[in-house]
Protein backbone atom coordinates (compact mmCIF):
# COMPACT_ATOMS: atom_id res chain seq x y z
CA UNK A 1 0.00 0.00 0.00
CA UNK A 2 1.59 2.97 -1.51
CA UNK A 3 2.02 6.67 0.51
CA UNK A 4 0.93 9.66 -1.33
CA UNK A 5 2.74 13.13 -0.40
CA UNK A 6 0.12 15.84 1.64
CA UNK A 7 -0.21 19.30 0.72
CA UNK A 8 2.52 20.31 3.29
CA UNK A 9 4.65 17.75 0.92
CA UNK A 10 3.76 19.26 -2.30
CA UNK A 11 4.09 23.05 -0.78
CA UNK A 12 7.72 22.20 0.73
CA UNK A 13 8.78 20.70 -2.64
CA UNK A 14 7.48 23.84 -4.29
CA UNK A 15 9.78 25.61 -1.99
CA UNK A 16 12.75 23.40 -2.28
CA UNK A 17 12.33 23.75 -6.16
CA UNK A 18 11.95 27.34 -5.95
CA UNK A 19 14.96 27.82 -3.95
CA UNK A 20 16.81 25.48 -6.08
CA UNK A 21 16.35 27.57 -9.18
CA UNK A 22 16.89 30.65 -7.83
CA UNK A 23 19.97 29.52 -6.37
CA UNK A 24 21.10 28.27 -9.43
CA UNK A 25 20.01 31.15 -11.52
CA UNK A 26 21.83 33.78 -9.21
CA UNK A 27 24.63 32.11 -7.84
CA UNK A 28 23.37 32.21 -4.11
CA UNK A 29 24.90 29.01 -2.19
CA UNK A 30 22.56 29.88 0.65
CA UNK A 31 19.84 29.27 -1.52
CA UNK A 32 21.17 25.78 -2.25
CA UNK A 33 21.73 25.02 1.19
CA UNK A 34 18.26 25.41 2.36
CA UNK A 35 16.58 23.42 -0.13
CA UNK A 36 19.50 20.42 -0.31
CA UNK A 37 17.97 19.07 3.06
CA UNK A 38 14.06 19.82 2.07
CA UNK A 39 14.93 17.40 -0.95
CA UNK A 40 16.75 14.74 0.87
CA UNK A 41 14.12 14.46 3.43
CA UNK A 42 11.31 14.32 0.87
CA UNK A 43 12.96 11.14 -0.28
CA UNK A 44 13.32 9.04 1.88
CA UNK A 45 10.51 9.48 2.75
CA UNK A 46 9.17 8.55 -0.52
CA UNK A 47 11.52 6.01 -0.19
CA UNK A 48 9.58 4.52 3.05
CA UNK A 49 6.61 5.32 1.73
CA UNK A 50 4.95 1.69 1.78
CA UNK A 51 3.04 -0.04 4.21
CA UNK A 52 1.95 -3.32 4.13
CA UNK A 53 -2.37 -3.96 3.85
CA UNK A 54 -3.98 -3.66 6.77
CA UNK A 55 -5.94 -6.15 8.77
CA UNK A 56 -9.50 -5.09 9.74
CA UNK A 57 -11.83 -6.79 12.36
CA UNK A 58 -15.35 -5.41 12.32
CA UNK A 59 -18.01 -6.48 14.67
CA UNK A 60 -21.09 -5.22 16.54
CA UNK A 61 -22.40 -6.47 19.53
CA UNK A 62 -25.54 -7.96 18.62
CA UNK A 63 -26.82 -9.67 14.96
CA UNK A 64 -30.18 -8.69 16.17
CA UNK A 65 -32.32 -6.15 17.96
CA UNK A 66 -35.33 -4.42 18.03
CA UNK A 67 -35.54 -0.67 17.44
CA UNK A 68 -34.87 1.44 19.69
CA UNK A 69 -31.94 -0.61 21.30
CA UNK A 70 -28.30 0.64 21.50
CA UNK A 71 -26.20 -0.99 19.43
CA UNK A 72 -22.03 -0.80 19.62
CA UNK A 73 -19.42 -1.16 16.95
CA UNK A 74 -16.16 -2.03 16.91
CA UNK A 75 -13.57 -1.61 14.47
CA UNK A 76 -9.99 -3.24 14.82
CA UNK A 77 -7.03 -2.57 12.69
CA UNK A 78 -4.13 -4.11 12.38
CA UNK A 79 -1.80 -1.85 10.56
CA UNK A 80 2.11 -3.56 10.28
CA UNK A 81 4.70 -1.62 9.63
CA UNK A 82 2.96 1.55 10.74
CA UNK A 83 4.54 4.64 12.00
CA UNK A 84 2.36 7.79 12.22
CA UNK A 85 -1.08 8.54 12.96
CA UNK A 86 -4.49 6.86 11.51
CA UNK A 87 -8.10 7.61 11.36
CA UNK A 88 -11.20 5.28 11.20
CA UNK A 89 -13.95 6.81 8.87
CA UNK A 90 -16.94 4.15 8.53
CA UNK A 91 -19.93 4.83 6.40
CA UNK A 92 -22.63 4.77 9.56
CA UNK A 93 -26.64 3.60 8.42
CA UNK A 94 -29.32 6.51 7.72
CA UNK A 95 -31.16 4.61 10.97
CA UNK A 96 -28.39 4.35 13.02
CA UNK A 97 -27.68 7.41 15.20
CA UNK A 98 -24.62 7.55 16.85
CA UNK A 99 -24.76 8.85 21.01
CA UNK A 100 -21.36 8.29 21.57
CA UNK A 101 -18.20 7.48 19.83
CA UNK A 102 -14.38 7.77 20.89
CA UNK A 103 -12.48 8.97 18.20
CA UNK A 104 -9.16 6.71 17.15
CA UNK A 105 -5.96 7.42 18.94
CA UNK A 106 -2.47 8.22 17.03
CA UNK A 107 -0.43 5.65 16.97
CA UNK A 108 3.57 6.69 17.99
CA UNK A 109 6.65 5.14 16.83
CA UNK A 110 6.47 3.15 19.78
CA UNK A 111 2.95 1.71 18.93
CA UNK A 112 2.66 -1.92 17.51
CA UNK A 113 0.39 -1.16 14.98
CA UNK A 114 -2.82 -1.40 16.28
CA UNK A 115 -5.76 1.04 16.63
CA UNK A 116 -9.14 0.19 17.82
CA UNK A 117 -12.24 2.54 17.92
CA UNK A 118 -15.66 2.29 19.31
CA UNK A 119 -18.94 3.31 18.75
CA UNK A 120 -22.42 3.29 20.32
CA UNK A 121 -25.45 4.42 18.97
CA UNK A 122 -29.44 4.43 18.42
CA UNK A 123 -31.42 1.73 15.79
CA UNK A 124 -34.11 3.93 15.16
CA UNK A 125 -36.30 1.90 12.77
CA UNK A 126 -37.02 -1.37 11.79
CA UNK A 127 -34.93 -2.94 8.71
CA UNK A 128 -31.70 -4.43 8.15
CA UNK A 129 -28.80 -1.95 8.73
CA UNK A 130 -25.68 -2.46 6.13
CA UNK A 131 -22.31 -1.65 7.46
CA UNK A 132 -20.35 -2.07 4.30
CA UNK A 133 -17.38 0.63 3.98
CA UNK A 134 -14.92 1.51 6.25
CA UNK A 135 -12.03 4.11 5.13
CA UNK A 136 -8.88 4.39 7.04
CA UNK A 137 -7.00 7.43 6.45
CA UNK A 138 -2.79 6.95 7.21
CA UNK A 139 -0.21 9.42 7.87
CA UNK A 140 3.42 9.15 8.81
CA UNK A 141 4.80 10.28 11.20
CA UNK A 142 6.11 13.51 9.66
CA UNK A 143 2.81 14.44 8.01
CA UNK A 144 4.30 14.75 4.81
CA UNK A 145 2.82 11.13 3.51
CA UNK A 146 -0.66 9.89 3.22
CA UNK A 147 -3.18 7.03 1.84
CA UNK A 148 -6.29 5.72 2.54
CA UNK A 149 -7.55 2.26 2.28
CA UNK A 150 -11.29 1.49 1.91
CA UNK A 151 -12.66 -1.90 3.63
CA UNK A 152 -15.72 -3.67 3.03
CA UNK A 153 -16.80 -5.59 5.86
CA UNK A 154 -20.04 -6.88 4.79
CA UNK A 155 -21.96 -6.90 8.11
CA UNK A 156 -25.67 -6.54 8.49
CA UNK A 157 -27.75 -6.16 11.32
CA UNK A 158 -31.56 -7.16 11.48
CA UNK A 159 -33.90 -4.33 13.42
CA UNK A 160 -37.00 -5.89 14.02
CA UNK A 161 -40.14 -3.56 14.68
CA UNK A 162 -41.31 -2.49 18.05
CA UNK A 163 -44.79 -4.12 18.55
CA UNK A 164 -47.83 -2.36 19.40
CA UNK A 165 -50.18 -3.04 22.14
CA UNK A 166 -53.13 -4.68 21.03
CA UNK A 167 -55.89 -6.47 22.93
CA UNK A 168 -59.03 -5.77 20.42
CA UNK A 169 -59.20 -7.95 17.45
CA UNK A 170 -60.87 -8.42 14.31
CA UNK A 171 -62.94 -11.85 14.66
CA UNK A 172 -62.51 -14.06 11.54
CA UNK A 173 -65.72 -15.09 9.84
CA UNK A 174 -64.44 -18.61 9.32
CA UNK A 175 -62.28 -20.75 11.94
CA UNK A 176 -60.51 -24.26 11.38
CA UNK A 177 -60.66 -27.58 12.87
CA UNK A 178 -58.35 -27.21 15.65
CA UNK A 179 -59.05 -26.17 19.02
CA UNK A 180 -58.22 -22.41 19.33
CA UNK A 181 -59.62 -19.57 21.03
CA UNK A 182 -62.65 -18.85 18.72
CA UNK A 183 -66.33 -19.60 18.99
CA UNK A 184 -67.29 -21.74 16.34
CA UNK A 185 -70.85 -21.04 14.65
CA UNK A 186 -71.60 -24.70 15.63
CA UNK A 187 -72.25 -26.18 18.94
CA UNK A 188 -70.20 -28.74 20.82
CA UNK A 189 -66.98 -29.15 23.36
CA UNK A 190 -66.26 -26.02 24.46
CA UNK A 191 -66.02 -23.69 27.55
CA UNK A 192 -68.60 -21.04 26.16
CA UNK A 193 -72.11 -21.39 26.77
CA UNK A 194 -74.46 -21.99 23.18
CA UNK A 195 -78.01 -22.77 24.50
CA UNK A 196 -80.35 -25.20 26.80
CA UNK A 197 -82.21 -28.29 25.04
CA UNK A 198 -84.25 -31.29 25.82
CA UNK A 199 -81.41 -34.22 26.66
CA UNK A 200 -81.30 -36.90 24.37
CA UNK A 201 -79.05 -39.83 24.25
CA UNK A 202 -75.51 -39.82 24.09
CA UNK A 203 -75.52 -36.44 25.91
CA UNK A 204 -73.04 -36.53 28.94
CA UNK A 205 -74.30 -36.06 32.15
CA UNK A 206 -72.08 -33.13 33.60
CA UNK A 207 -73.78 -31.74 30.73
CA UNK A 208 -77.37 -32.18 32.53
CA UNK A 209 -78.81 -28.18 33.34
CA UNK A 210 -80.54 -29.79 36.39
CA UNK A 211 -82.19 -26.38 37.53
CA UNK A 212 -84.25 -26.15 33.88
CA UNK A 213 -84.84 -30.04 34.17
CA UNK A 214 -86.69 -29.85 37.55
CA UNK A 215 -88.36 -26.90 36.71
CA UNK A 216 -89.75 -29.05 33.65
CA UNK A 217 -89.68 -32.48 35.32
CA UNK A 218 -87.82 -33.25 32.18
CA UNK A 219 -84.55 -33.50 31.88
CA UNK A 220 -82.29 -30.48 29.85
CA UNK A 221 -78.68 -30.12 28.74
CA UNK A 222 -76.55 -27.35 28.22
CA UNK A 223 -74.74 -26.99 24.74
CA UNK A 224 -71.53 -24.87 24.47
CA UNK A 225 -69.92 -23.12 21.11
CA UNK A 226 -67.04 -25.63 19.95
CA UNK A 227 -63.96 -23.41 20.75
CA UNK A 228 -61.53 -23.39 16.92
CA UNK A 229 -58.14 -22.00 15.61
CA UNK A 230 -58.68 -19.27 13.03
CA UNK A 231 -56.24 -18.70 10.68
CA UNK A 232 -54.45 -15.60 10.18
CA UNK A 233 -52.70 -13.33 6.65
CA UNK A 234 -51.40 -10.56 7.78
CA UNK A 235 -51.22 -8.28 4.27
CA UNK A 236 -48.21 -5.56 4.14
CA UNK A 237 -48.53 -2.81 1.84
CA UNK A 238 -45.47 -1.95 0.39
CA UNK A 239 -46.10 -0.19 -2.73
CA UNK A 240 -45.18 3.23 -1.41
CA UNK A 241 -43.72 4.95 2.05
CA UNK A 242 -44.94 8.57 3.52
CA UNK A 243 -42.58 10.47 5.45
CA UNK A 244 -39.77 10.43 6.83
CA UNK A 245 -37.89 7.45 8.85
CA UNK A 246 -38.30 6.30 11.19
CA UNK A 247 -41.95 7.59 11.59
CA UNK A 248 -43.17 6.94 8.01
CA UNK A 249 -46.19 5.18 7.28
CA UNK A 250 -44.00 1.75 6.62
CA UNK A 251 -42.92 1.99 10.69
CA UNK A 252 -46.52 2.47 11.87
CA UNK A 253 -47.37 -0.03 9.55
CA UNK A 254 -44.54 -2.59 11.08
CA UNK A 255 -45.52 -2.19 14.46
CA UNK A 256 -49.10 -2.71 13.70
CA UNK A 257 -48.48 -5.83 12.57
CA UNK A 258 -46.19 -7.40 14.93
CA UNK A 259 -48.76 -6.08 17.46
CA UNK A 260 -51.34 -7.94 15.83
CA UNK A 261 -49.36 -10.99 15.42
CA UNK A 262 -48.55 -10.79 18.95
CA UNK A 263 -52.02 -11.36 20.03
CA UNK A 264 -53.00 -13.72 17.20
CA UNK A 265 -50.86 -16.19 18.40
CA UNK A 266 -51.41 -15.73 22.13
CA UNK A 267 -54.90 -17.40 21.54
CA UNK A 268 -53.27 -19.87 19.54
CA UNK A 269 -54.43 -18.84 15.77
CA UNK A 270 -52.51 -19.68 12.95
CA UNK A 271 -50.26 -16.86 11.84
CA UNK A 272 -48.92 -15.81 8.21
CA UNK A 273 -47.60 -12.48 6.29
CA UNK A 274 -47.97 -11.17 2.98
CA UNK A 275 -46.33 -8.35 2.09
CA UNK A 276 -47.44 -6.66 -1.28
CA UNK A 277 -45.91 -4.38 -3.00
CA UNK A 278 -46.75 -5.77 -6.80
CA UNK A 279 -44.62 -8.49 -6.03
CA UNK A 280 -46.13 -10.66 -3.14
CA UNK A 281 -43.63 -12.14 -0.77
CA UNK A 282 -45.24 -14.65 1.33
CA UNK A 283 -44.48 -16.25 5.24
CA UNK A 284 -46.65 -19.10 5.47
CA UNK A 285 -48.94 -19.04 8.20
CA UNK A 286 -47.85 -21.15 11.74
CA UNK A 287 -48.29 -20.40 15.72
CA UNK A 288 -45.62 -20.31 18.28
CA UNK A 289 -42.87 -18.25 19.74
CA UNK A 290 -41.05 -19.73 15.99
CA UNK A 291 -43.66 -17.97 14.01
CA UNK A 292 -43.34 -15.09 16.09
CA UNK A 293 -39.56 -14.69 15.28
CA UNK A 294 -40.19 -15.57 11.58
CA UNK A 295 -42.89 -12.79 11.38
CA UNK A 296 -40.61 -10.22 12.95
CA UNK A 297 -37.84 -11.00 10.81
CA UNK A 298 -39.97 -10.90 7.69
CA UNK A 299 -41.17 -7.76 8.60
CA UNK A 300 -38.03 -6.25 9.36
CA UNK A 301 -37.32 -6.99 5.49
CA UNK A 302 -39.88 -5.50 4.27
CA UNK A 303 -38.95 -2.38 1.46
CA UNK A 304 -40.64 -0.59 -0.88
CA UNK A 305 -40.03 -2.46 -4.37
CA UNK A 306 -40.13 -0.03 -7.76
CA UNK A 307 -42.05 -2.07 -9.83
CA UNK A 308 -45.44 -1.48 -12.89
CA UNK A 309 -46.62 -5.21 -12.12
CA UNK A 310 -48.69 -5.91 -9.99
CA UNK A 311 -49.23 -10.01 -8.80
CA UNK A 312 -52.75 -10.54 -8.81
CA UNK A 313 -53.23 -11.96 -5.03
CA UNK A 314 -56.78 -13.77 -5.72
CA UNK A 315 -54.57 -16.14 -7.97
CA UNK A 316 -52.62 -17.61 -5.22
CA UNK A 317 -52.82 -20.86 -4.43
CA UNK A 318 -54.90 -22.45 -1.32
CA UNK A 319 -51.78 -23.69 0.14
CA UNK A 320 -50.48 -20.16 0.42
CA UNK A 321 -53.78 -18.37 1.39
CA UNK A 322 -56.34 -20.47 2.64
CA UNK A 323 -60.30 -18.94 1.31
CA UNK A 324 -60.90 -19.49 5.45
CA UNK A 325 -58.13 -16.99 6.42
CA UNK A 326 -58.79 -13.83 7.67
CA UNK A 327 -56.93 -11.22 5.71
CA UNK A 328 -55.84 -8.07 7.88
CA UNK A 329 -54.54 -5.58 5.60
CA UNK A 330 -52.72 -2.69 6.85
CA UNK A 331 -52.02 -0.03 4.01
CA UNK A 332 -51.16 3.59 3.76
CA UNK A 333 -54.11 3.80 1.09
CA UNK A 334 -51.74 5.03 -1.45
CA UNK A 335 -51.56 2.82 -4.83
CA UNK A 336 -54.68 2.17 -6.09
CA UNK A 337 -53.31 -1.58 -7.45
CA UNK A 338 -53.23 -2.27 -3.90
CA UNK A 339 -57.14 -0.80 -3.92
CA UNK A 340 -58.15 -3.08 -6.56
CA UNK A 341 -56.05 -6.50 -5.32
CA UNK A 342 -57.81 -6.02 -2.09
CA UNK A 343 -61.00 -5.97 -3.90
CA UNK A 344 -60.31 -9.20 -5.99
CA UNK A 345 -59.32 -10.89 -2.63
CA UNK A 346 -63.05 -10.37 -1.61
CA UNK A 347 -64.44 -10.54 -4.76
CA UNK A 348 -63.18 -14.35 -4.23
CA UNK A 349 -65.08 -14.85 -1.04
CA UNK A 350 -62.42 -14.17 1.11
CA UNK A 351 -62.84 -12.55 4.71
CA UNK A 352 -60.85 -9.17 4.19
CA UNK A 353 -60.16 -6.37 6.87
CA UNK A 354 -58.58 -2.74 5.97
CA UNK A 355 -56.97 -0.51 8.70
CA UNK A 356 -56.26 2.69 6.01
CA UNK A 357 -53.49 4.69 7.62
CA UNK A 358 -53.84 7.97 7.26
CA UNK A 359 -51.38 9.78 6.23
CA UNK A 360 -51.81 13.80 6.69
CA UNK A 361 -49.81 13.97 10.39
CA UNK A 362 -46.68 12.52 8.38
CA UNK A 363 -46.72 14.65 5.84
CA UNK A 364 -47.38 18.06 7.03
CA UNK A 365 -48.52 20.35 4.40
CA UNK A 366 -45.67 22.89 4.49
CA UNK A 367 -47.94 25.14 2.13
CA UNK A 368 -51.10 24.94 4.03
CA UNK A 369 -52.24 28.70 4.23
CA UNK A 370 -51.88 29.00 0.78
CA UNK A 371 -55.68 28.54 -0.68
CA UNK A 372 -54.44 26.14 -3.71
CA UNK A 373 -52.65 23.68 -1.16
CA UNK A 374 -56.20 23.30 0.97
CA UNK A 375 -57.99 22.82 -1.62
CA UNK A 376 -55.84 20.02 -2.96
CA UNK A 377 -55.75 18.33 0.19
CA UNK A 378 -59.50 18.52 0.10
CA UNK A 379 -59.58 16.63 -2.67
CA UNK A 380 -57.24 14.51 -1.84
CA UNK A 381 -59.41 13.30 1.15
CA UNK A 382 -62.21 13.08 -0.82
CA UNK A 383 -60.86 10.34 -3.10
CA UNK A 384 -59.62 8.35 -0.32
CA UNK A 385 -63.15 8.20 1.40
CA UNK A 386 -64.35 7.75 -1.78
CA UNK A 387 -61.63 4.52 -2.40
CA UNK A 388 -62.55 3.51 1.17
CA UNK A 389 -66.25 3.21 0.45
CA UNK A 390 -65.78 1.07 -2.79
CA UNK A 391 -63.57 -1.16 -0.77
CA UNK A 392 -66.95 -1.65 1.51
CA UNK A 393 -68.78 -1.81 -1.18
CA UNK A 394 -67.36 -4.93 -2.23
CA UNK A 395 -67.86 -6.21 1.11
CA UNK A 396 -64.18 -5.14 2.65
CA UNK A 397 -64.55 -4.43 6.81
CA UNK A 398 -62.77 -1.33 6.08
CA UNK A 399 -62.10 2.14 8.60
CA UNK A 400 -59.77 4.91 9.21
CA UNK A 401 -56.60 4.42 11.63
CA UNK A 402 -54.79 7.71 12.40
CA UNK A 403 -51.52 7.70 13.69
CA UNK A 404 -52.13 9.19 17.45
CA UNK A 405 -54.76 6.97 17.79
CA UNK A 406 -54.20 3.23 19.89
CA UNK A 407 -54.99 0.24 17.00
CA UNK A 408 -57.61 -0.82 19.99
CA UNK A 409 -59.90 2.56 19.62
CA UNK A 410 -59.47 1.71 15.77
CA UNK A 411 -60.51 -1.45 15.79
CA UNK A 412 -63.57 -0.47 17.89
CA UNK A 413 -64.84 1.68 15.14
CA UNK A 414 -64.27 -0.96 12.94
CA UNK A 415 -66.43 -3.15 15.35
CA UNK A 416 -69.26 -0.05 15.25
CA UNK A 417 -69.49 0.85 11.70
CA UNK A 418 -69.54 -2.83 10.81
CA UNK A 419 -73.04 -2.99 13.17
CA UNK A 420 -73.98 0.17 11.63
CA UNK A 421 -74.24 -1.02 8.35
CA UNK A 422 -76.10 -4.24 9.43
CA UNK A 423 -78.63 -2.28 11.25
CA UNK A 424 -79.00 -0.36 8.19
CA UNK A 425 -79.29 -3.14 5.84
CA UNK A 426 -82.22 -5.05 7.85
Amino acid sequence: MNLFPTNLTRALLATAGLALVLGLAFGRPELLALALPLLIGLVRGGIRGRLEVPLIDFSTDAETVFEGAQLEISVNVKIPGMNGSAGIIPALPPLFRPTGMRRSPELGAEADGTLAWRCRGQCEAAGILHFDRVVLHLCDRSGLWETEWIAKPQQAVMVLPQALSVSCLPQPLHTMTLFGGHEARAAGEGVTFAEVRPFVPGDRLRAINWAVSSRRQVLHANRFHTDRQAEIVLLIDSFAVIGARPNASLDHVLRAAAGLAAAYLRQHDRVGLLEYGGIARVLGAGSGERQYRRILEALARAAPVQTEFAQDLAALPEQILSRKALVLTLTPLIDQRFDRAVIRLAQRGQDVVVLALETDALTPWVVRPHRLSSIVHRLWQLEREERLRALRRAGVRAVNWRVDASLDATIGRLFAESRHRLRRAL
